[in-house]
């Protein structure tokens, strides 16, 4: 359920808010108590889940030396302050990022990466070719739309969609894995598959002007 929570919240919100000309106080405190319902949620998930440790101290990028923080003194006394409980809860993350945000920061960007170019280092090579060459047949057609049409805000409701659905779920990604952001992709798809029909329309058109 809670790979497509925030999914579903930024697709009412656009439908019951952002699109509606008479902006409704009523829709906007709902939707707002969705989005706080779906953080507790989240953390309680969360806690149930995975430790502490294996988030803060980086189990699911220990594969990724060139973009993986570095461990060390700093970071394990940051990491014993804030072992406010044992397991993964917003309560500790947010006492690390305060106590030391240099390493939470380039943590979470190491899995920000992960996310988005869906390599696993775990897995084998097939699946990383298989997986890396869908993402970049996505943001290849994405980069064409951007660059061909007239950027609206609707598109950049969808882009900041699909990286708040990554950037949402950071403190929890411990096994490596991008299940929880696939729902994500429906944002940008419609875009990339735009991009994609530019592109054969001006490939048709200069194959007809030749």
């Amino acid at each position: 359920m809670e790979k497509f929570f925030f999914t579903s919240f930024m697709l009412l919100f656009y439908n019951f808010y952002l699109s509606n000309k008479n902006k409704s106080t009523v829709n906007f405190v709902i939707l707002l108590s969705f989005f706080i319902l779906y953080f507790f949620y989240l953390n309680k998930f969360a806690i149930g889940l995975e430790f502490f440790s294996a988030s803060y101290l980086q189990s699911d990028i220990d594969n990724f030396a060139f973009i993986a923080p570095a461990l060390n003194d700093q970071t394990m006394i940051t990491f014993n302050k804030c072992l406010i409980t044992e397991y993964n809860s917003l309560t500790n993350h947010f006492c690390a990022l305060i106590d030391n945000p240099i390493y939470s920061i380039k943590l979470y960007s190491a899995r920000l990466f992960v996310l988005l170019t869906w390599i696993n280092a775990k897995l084998s090579f097939k699946y990383n070719f298989f997986a890396f060459g869908m993402m970049f047949f996505l943001y290849f057609g994405l980069l064409i739309n951007l660059i061909k049409t007239e950027f609206t805000n609707f598109k950049f409701f969808l882009l900041f969609s699909y990286l708040i659905t990554s950037m949402i779920i950071l403190p929890y990604m411990v096994r490596g894995d991008q299940k929880f952001v696939f729902y994500g992709l429906i944002f940008i798809i419609p875009l990339s598959f735009s991009g994609y029909e530019i592109l054969l329309k001006y490939i048709k058109n200069n194959m007809l002007n030749n």
